[in-house]
């Protein structure tokens, strides 16, 4: 037993017993994988939502500059409209 696990003072620092990772679960109740390749797993995950998140940036910067784009067709319309109109 190390002085940080299954210690009365970590109790005591805790308020309950330190458990190991090992014996934690998920919210869904299943075992934790062992913190390797947790860590890897969540690092893998970090690295997907990142690219994720870069893919959504620059599509919706794709999506402002089609909008603008538009925005300045529907301008062109209505002008050539008013003109039109006038004449």
């Amino acid at each position: 037993m190390s002085a940080t696990q299954d210690s009365p003072a970590a109790e005591a620092r805790h308020g309950h017993a330190a458990t190991s990772w090992a014996a934690s679960t998920t919210p869904t109740g299943e075992p934790l994988p062992p913190w390797p390749e947790a860590l890897e797993a969540l690092r893998a995950d970090l690295e997907e939502l990142r690219h994720e998140v870069a893919r959504l940036d620059a599509d919706l910067d794709e999506s402002r500059r089609l909008n603008l784009r538009a925005a300045e067709l529907l301008d062109v319309v209505y002008t050539e409209l008013g003109k039109k109109k006038q004449a």
